[in-house]
């Protein structure tokens, strides 16, 4: 009789995990819903000491849990690069910068190359009919697919 108590309650957590992960965080709802389907299904097989299937249970449920959780937590610390930390690593980084051309820039020739931070990127001018000779210094505006879209520095 306890037995179908105990798997009630886990299929309940397995209902509210599946709930929890399409609502909610996936990252702690899928191991949740997991982990209640193999303590669920230890349950239902391992009837005939009782203790011994509350604590196979419980144990089979922690661990399925606790192994995600702790690959994410340990995988988030091993990130050493604090600007992706920080989120300052993305594209919007670079509006505002400045970066030296290296290949004539000429939106009507659908050509130019900038080089910032040692990087080589594809490059276009905000002014239509602009033409921007290299050597020129010059200030990144937005990011326009994998071109930055500049203009001569001021």
């Amino acid at each position: 009789m306890l037995t179908y108590v105990f798997a009630g309650i886990w299929a309940a957590l397995l209902v509210g995990c599946v709930l929890y992960s399409i609502f909610g965080d996936a990252k702690l709802g899928i191991p949740g819903a997991v982990a209640s389907t193999a303590a669920l299904a230890i349950s239902l097989f391992l009837t005939g000491n009782i203790y011994l299937s509350i604590f196979a249970q419980v144990a089979a449920a922690a661990f399925i849990v606790a192994v995600p959780l702790l690959a994410f937590y340990f995988a988030g610390k091993a990130n050493t690069d604090t600007r992706i930390r920080k989120g300052k690593a993305n594209i919007r980084a670079l509006i505002g910068k400045r970066c030296l051309v290296v290949e004539d820039i000429s939106n009507i020739q659908n050509k130019g190359l900038v080089k910032y931070n040692g990087n080589l990127w594809s490059a276009k001018s905000v002014n239509a009919n602009d033409y921007i000779e290299e050597g020129t210094i010059v200030v990144i505006h937005y990011v326009e697919g994998v071109k930055l879209v500049c203009s001569r520095e001021r």
